[in-house]
C-alpha cells in the first residue's frame, strides 16, 4: 500500500512530485461536486492507523521544528480519515491512498493550519467505512478538527529524512528558550553597561583666590545613566561589541601595510644612491681610458714626424717601451694607480648595485 494516491486511470507509474500532491486531501475539495476524489469518497473510503502524526513549526524563514502529536491516552492509535484507489500499471496491482486533511485547532494553529481528519470512536469508523453509506451530510461532519485529548512535543530534525525509521523520531527533545538566552545575553551587557556608566561623583573644586591652597568640595553632583528599553540596549550593545572586534582585527592590517609602504620607501632610496654611485664609477672609468687614449695619439704623432722618441714625454716612453733614449735613464715599474672621480671616492671603495637590492619582506 503506497502513501500517495494513484487513480486508476493511470497506466503508468508517476513520478514522485505528483504522488507529493496526492499524500493528502483537503477536506474542502472531498466536498466539491466536480474533483478528482468524486468517484472514491463513495465506495473507496478508508481507515489510516499511526501512533501519531508530525507537524513542522516555521521559525524564520528556512528553519522548521518538527513536532509530535499524538493522544493524551498512552498507547492509543489514531484512526485518520482516508481514502484508496487500485490501478493496474504495467501488469501489476498497485494500492494506494491518501489521508484527509482539515483546518488545524485552535490548540494547533501555532503549528500549522491543516491537520489530519481523526475519527474519535468506533462508531464514527463504522460509519466512515460501511460501503452501503453514500458521502452524505451526516458523513461529511466526520471531517473536522479534534479540539481535545491530544499532547505534542519536539522531535529532533533527524524525522525529517524519509530512510530513518528508530526510536530517535519520536523521542522528545529540549528546544532552548530564545527568549532565555537572549535576557542572559542581555543581562551580561547589562551588567557591563552598569559597570561602566555607573554613578560617578563629581567633586568640584573651587580655588578661593589665585594666592590660596585652600580647597574646598562642593556638593557631590550624581550623573545617572538613563537605562533604555531592554530590545534597544540588546542592540546597541552587540553593535559596540561587533564594532570593537572589527577594530581589533583591522589594526594590524593597517600597520603591517603601513610598514610595507616604509620598506619600499626605503628600498627605492637605496636603489637611487647605488645607480648614482654606479654611474659616477662609469664616468671615472671613462675619463681614465679617454686619457690613455689621449697619450697614445701624442706618441704616434711624434713617431711619425721624427725617426727619435725625443717627441715623446717621458711618461709616454715608458708606457711605450722606448728604453733607447738615454736621456730617460733607468726605467722603473711604475705603480698602478686607480682612478677617482670628482669627488674622491676610489673604484674598490664604490659600492656595487647589487649591495642596496634586497627583497621585500613585509611583516
Amino acid at each position: 500500500m503506497k502513501w500517495g494516491l494513484i487513480p486508476s486511470w493511470n497506466k503508468t507509474m508517476p513520478d514522485y512530485t505528483f504522488t507529493m500532491r496526492t499524500i493528502n486531501a483537503r477536506d474542502d475539495k472531498i466536498k466539491e461536486a466536480k474533483s478528482m476524489w468524486s468517484g472514491l469518497k463513495h465506495v473507496k473510503r478508508c481507515v489510516v492507523i499511526a501512533e501519531g502524526f508530525y507537524e513542522w513549526q516555521k521559525k524564520g524563514k528556512k528553519e522548521k521544528q518538527p513536532y509530535m502529536v499524538q493522544w493524551e491516552e498512552p498507547g492509543r492509535l489514531m484512526c485518520f480519515a482516508g481514502l484508496w484507489d487500485h490501478a493496474v500499471i504495467e501488469g501489476q496491482d498497485v494500492w494506494s491512498y491518501t489521508i484527509i486533511t482539515t483546518n488545524a485547532s485552535k490548540a494547533l494553529s501555532f503549528l500549522h493550519e491543516r491537520m489530519p481528519v481523526i475519527l474519535k470512536s468506533e462508531e464514527e469508523i463504522d460509519m466512515w467505512l460501511d460501503p452501503k453509506l453514500r458521502f452524505t451530510e451526516e458523513v461529511s461532519r466526520l471531517m473536522r478538527p479534534t479540539e481535545d485529548g491530544l499532547k505534542w512535543h519536539p522531535v529532533s530534525s533527524f524525522v525529517g529524512k524519509v530512510g530513518n525509521d528508530s526510536i530517535e523520531c519520536i523521542k522528545p527533545i529540549v528546544i532552548q528558550d530564545e527568549s532565555a538566552s537572549k535576557k542572559a545575553l542581555l543581562g551580561f551587557f547589562k551588567k557591563a553597561s552598569h559597570e561602566k556608566f555607573e554613578e560617578k561623583t563629581v567633586d568640584t573644586k573651587r580655588a578661593s583666590s589665585q594666592d590660596s591652597l585652600d580647597v574646598t568640595s562642593s556638593q557631590p553632583k550624581t550623573e545617572r545613566v538613563e537605562i533604555k528599553t531592554e530590545d534597544d540596549e540588546y542592540e546597541e550593545q552587540l553593535r559596540a561589541a561587533l564594532q570593537s572586534s572589527q577594530r581589533e582585527i583591522e589594526s594590524p592590517r593597517k600597520q603591517t601595510k603601513n610598514d610595507m609602504a616604509k620598506e619600499e620607501a626605503q628600498f627605492e632610496r637605496d636603489l637611487k644612491v647605488a645607480l648614482k654611485l654606479s654611474q659616477e664609477e662609469a664616468d671615472a672609468v671613462s675619463t681614465a681610458a679617454k686619457r690613455k687614449h689621449d697619450d697614445a695619439d701624442d706618441c704616434v704623432e711624434g713617431s711619425k714626424s721624427s725617426s727619435t722618441d725625443a717627441n715623446c714625454s717621458p711618461a709616454s716612453k715608458r708606457r711605450h717601451g722606448h728604453a733607447n733614449d738615454a736621456s730617460v735613464g733607468p726605467t722603473s715599474p711604475t705603480p698602478k694607480v686607480q682612478k677617482s672621480s670628482a669627488k674622491g671616492i676610489n673604484k674598490s671603495s664604490a659600492p656595487s648595485i647589487t649591495a642596496f637590492f634586497k627583497p621585500l619582506n613585509p611583516k
